[in-house]
């Protein structure tokens, strides 16, 4: 990607150099582009609250990975408020956020800090200033993937990002591959989406007829309610999203409600029906219910943001004993663990580790993405935090299965990557 710096400029001149009081000088040049950063950061909806910041430091104190940054979140917002540009391209501050919306729901200003740190790495990328080449090369690979098939290509993402840093580590990734292959969860050669005429209209009949659109992954989740809570707040991108539906002959108002699988499960299946499901005793399964990051944040109105409590009430339903579990809403790392393996080690290794401290026989997920971290890297998460990380994990409807009596077959439990034979006395096949 070009950069925007003129002929003859070096990108030196972004760095800052020092007076004899020890205070920072910038160039004209890194004072003009902070300000268009500025300008498109407070152009987000509620960005303009980036002013109102108090410098409490609430942000940095919340914020999972903010060991590995060299400045936090309080420290970049007051770097850009006061032109230091630099500060922040030349940190890697940005690209360590996992979207956890921790600082975004703690922040006493109402800062959505996380769509701050969105849009601070796509103008990093789209002006060519990147200096984390790590973030910056997985943002091109996912984009390019999903703009060839319609969808995210696993095996394409990677490959794609690996070639680009460092083909080595591709090779620490086999073993894991053929893992997942094997069984059923990875896609050699990726495929686009298919039946996108029958995808708009069932789009366009759920938004007609007041339907609902359910989902069991909390990114999509969040990023659904997310674009109907700013098509709502914001006429400009309401109007520029559906000028670009339109233009590929669809559209959208901002009109279906979207619900998590969980909640529908809790509140309008409820206890008695799923109760009466139950058919295998569970009085022995101690779980340790982990509803990742995004389940409750950053809409507190589903669950409580801190100590969500749906999943809990679930397997209590279910007859197995919920173990006391106070990482229930944090990030497990998410893409980190790829882009920055240290950091995200660190917080999956945290999460497996609290749990087999509190006795849990097992995690339980709200997000089918989540297990691939808990389950996948428990050898190097152990490692990286010193403790023993080997404990089983599924996702919540497997559980609810194992209750409901169903075979292990047909809950795909032979596909998970630890193993549940010991909390099951039975063998698993395929």
């Amino acid at each position: 990607m070009n950069s925007v710096l003129p002929a003859g400029k070096e990108r030196n001149e972004f760095r800052s150099t020092e007076d004899t009081r020890g205070l920072t000088m910038q160039t004209a040049l890194a004072r003009e582009l902070c300000e268009e950063f500025l300008e498109d950061v407070y152009a987000l909806p509620h960005g303009e609250k980036l002013k109102q910041c108090l410098q409490c430091g609430t942000c940095s104190a919340s914020c999972p990975s903010g060991a590995a940054m060299e400045f936090g979140p309080r420290e970049i917002i007051a770097s850009l408020r006061a032109g230091m540009l630099d500060r922040v391209l030349n940190a890697k501050t940005v690209w360590l956020c996992v979207s956890c919306y921790s600082c975004a729901v703690r922040c006493p200003a109402g800062i959505p800090l996380t769509d701050v740190m969105y849009e601070l790495k796509r103008l990093e990328v789209d002006k060519g200033l990147a200096k984390d080449a790590a973030g910056e090369t997985m943002a091109h690979a996912f984009a390019e993937t999903v703009d060839r098939y319609g969808r995210n290509a696993e095996t394409t993402l990677l490959r794609k990002y690996f070639l680009r840093t460092n083909p080595w580590h591709a090779l620490a990734q086999i073993p894991l591959a053929i893992r997942l292959f094997f069984r059923g969860r990875l896609e050699i050669l990726p495929r686009k989406i298919k039946g996108l005429d029958s995808l708009h209209k069932m789009l366009a009949a759920i938004e007609q007829n007041g339907r609902e659109l359910a989902t069991v992954c909390n990114a999509c989740y969040v990023v659904l309610r997310k674009t109907n809570k700013y098509m709502a707040e914001d006429s400009h991108l309401r109007d520029d999203i559906r000028q670009a539906l339109q233009a590929g002959g669809m559209d959208y108002s901002g009109n279906v409600r979207v619900r998590h699988f969980l909640e529908i499960l809790v509140n309008d299946i409820g206890e008695a029906r799923i109760r009466s499901r139950v058919q295998r005793d569970m009085s022995g399964w101690k779980v340790a219910c982990y509803c990742g990051c995004q389940l409750s944040r950053p809409f507190d109105d589903l669950d409580h943001p801190e100590y969500p409590r749906l999943m809990e009430r679930l397997v209590e339903w279910l007859g197995a004993a919920v173990v006391p579990f106070p990482l229930a809403a944090k990030c497990c790392g998410g893409m980190a663990m790829t882009t920055h393996p240290e950091t995200g080690q660190v917080l999956t290794g945290k999460i497996l580790k609290v749990a087999s401290q509190r006795g849990a026989g097992c995690v339980a997920t709200a997000c089918p993405l989540c297990p691939i971290n808990l389950e996948a890297y428990q050898d190097k998460v152990g490692r990286a935090v010193g403790a023993c990380c080997q404990i089983p994990v599924l996702y919540f409807t497997q559980l609810m299965g194992i209750a409901f009596g169903l075979p292990p077959v047909e809950l795909a439990l032979n596909d998970n990557l630890t193993s549940l034979e010991p909390l099951l006395g039975e063998k698993v096949t395929s």
